[in-house]
């Protein structure tokens, strides 16, 4: 007759490193975890005051306009800030518009695309559009975020302005 044991031995110190594994896993997960919602939270919150700030931006008789046009900003925190682009002609007029940091020291992104740009749009006669953008240091010193608008007839108002941007 054969003997049979079937028997899993699994030594003291085997258990415990996998309980400690498992415990560190755990741990990290949750680490991660709360920096994501923490970065979530933050931008989140830039893009709440950008759209504050939006309502309070003015229609001029600019074609584009921006606010702020000067801020201080201290290293890894972000601003808010708008674009105002109006249509002073007797026509629609197909725009898009860009935003890109100059020196890199800062980056810059429209809160409905959270990229840097907009999807080509028609603008009516007489009618504007403001975007709401997050701007976040990266590096300290000074740059800008440069705004162009990208238009398919030939306007005579300037298609590109900046915020200049000191990050301390």
């Amino acid at each position: 007759m054969l003997n049979k044991k079937g028997a899993i031995e699994l030594s003291m110190s085997t258990i415990i490193i996998i309980v400690i594994g498992v415990t560190l896993l755990i741990l990290g997960l949750a680490f991660v975890r709360g920096i994501f919602e923490r970065v979530n939270v933050l931008g989140q919150k830039a893009f709440d005051d950008a759209e504050a700030m939006l309502s309070q931006v003015e229609v001029t008789d600019e074609f584009l306009a921006v606010t702020p046009t000067m801020t201080k900003i201290d290293k890894k925190k972000s601003i808010s800030g708008a674009v105002v682009v109006h249509n002073m002609e007797e026509t629609p007029i197909q725009i898009k518009i860009n935003v890109e940091s100059l020196k890199g020291k800062l980056e810059c992104k429209f809160s409905e695309t959270q990229e840097g740009y907009t999807e080509p749009f028609t603008l009516a006669a007489g009618d504007n559009v403001k975007y709401a953008m997050a701007i976040g240091a990266i590096a300290v010193g000074d740059d800008s975020c440069k705004i162009t608008v990208q238009t398919d007839k030939v306007i005579e108002d300037k298609l590109t302005t900046a915020i200049a941007v000191t990050v301390e």
